[in-house]
């Protein structure tokens, strides 16, 4: 273990180079004064937590169909090696939502109607369609006001950075980490060390034991974090390390399990905001972070990364894997 700290970006008031420092340094930071209310976070959460501890039965009417991008609820623990990519699944159950990015800003989206394009809301509980759609809407605001900062640090293509932000391709998850009250399989964990496919990863997790760690570039070991109640950490994913021509390094992060004497009695929530860009975009350094000896037209089709780590199980894509 490392006792390095995760820097802390103050959103309200940070400039593009304090945020760009921050992650190449540490390829995370945490996010205070995001102008996200704690309220609307919070009954978003709960709506999520009703949801996973309805009946199987009831959860299954809105599982993940098998194909395309992840979306609806995955009983991620359950599944092989076919789909996780993993000898041994995740012990986590997600629930994923994906919504069209809007004609004009987010902030004036007609929530109710901006609803209606997702086809695997459950209907219990309620409310959760109306609190993931607002908390969508926040977040998505807040990832375009970062990756606007980013985009001036680096002096990155403006006529690209709408793809970024206008037409962002996201996805709201809940992770539901059950209680273990038998041991796991030798080698499972909550999540396996991984990198996240897009740009920036929104994250807000409660403080229960086993929790996120994560390893900085060039360093080995992990560090747990914990968040504050009213923060996120803001994680860099495989396509904005891309875009910055890996100024920025793709964040490694897992979760583990709690310890065994709480195993049994303990269960963890937390809500990621993955961003990307529009999934028809095509993703190369930009010139001002290119090398002079680097190729201009070497670029990654946006949707296409997304689908091939997908399928080929969401693994680290560092070339060695931190002890």
């Amino acid at each position: 273990m490392t006792d390095q700290p995760v820097p802390v970006i103050d959103a309200g008031r940070a400039s593009g180079p304090e945020l760009a420092a921050a992650l190449e340094r540490a390829s995370c930071a945490l996010l205070v004064n995001t102008g996200v209310p704690d309220a609307l976070r919070g009954a978003m959460v709960e709506a999520a937590r009703t949801f996973f501890h309805l009946p199987r039965e009831q959860k299954a009417r809105v599982e993940w169909p098998g194909t395309r991008p992840w979306t609806g609820w995955q009983p991620v623990r359950e599944w092989g090696p076919e789909v996780s990519g993993f000898a041994r699944p995740d012990l986590v159950e997600r629930f994923e939502v994906q919504l069209p990015m809007p004609d004009g800003p987010v902030a004036a989206v007609d929530q109710d109607h901006w609803a209606t394009t997702f086809a695997l809301w459950p209907d219990h509980p309620a409310d959760l369609r109306s609190r993931w759609t607002a908390f969508y809407a926040a977040l998505a605001g807040l990832s375009s006001h970062l990756m606007g900062l980013l985009a001036a640090a680096y002096e990155l293509p403006t006529d690209e950075l709408a793809a970024w932000t206008d037409r962002q391709f996201s996805n709201l998850v809940a992770n539901w980490y059950p209680p273990q009250p038998a041991p796991p399989p030798a080698g499972a964990v909550r999540q396996h060390a991984h990198t996240d496919i897009g740009g920036l990863t929104l994250l807000w997790a409660d403080d229960q034991p086993g929790g996120l760690e994560v390893t900085f570039p060039g360093q080995r070991g992990w560090t747990p974090v914990t968040l504050p109640p009213d923060a996120f950490l803001v994680q860099a994913g495989d396509l904005l390390a891309r875009w910055t021509n890996h100024r920025i390094r793709a964040n490694v992060h897992r979760v583990v399990n709690p310890p065994p004497a709480l195993a049994a009695t303990t269960e963890r929530i937390s809500v990621v905001f993955f961003h990307h860009p529009d999934l028809s975009t095509e993703v190369r350094p930009a010139p001002s972070v290119r090398r002079p000896d680097q190729r201009a037209d070497r670029a990654v089709h946006a949707g296409a990364h997304v689908i091939k780590r997908q399928l080929g199980g969401v693994g680290v894509t560092k070339t060695t894997t931190p002890e």
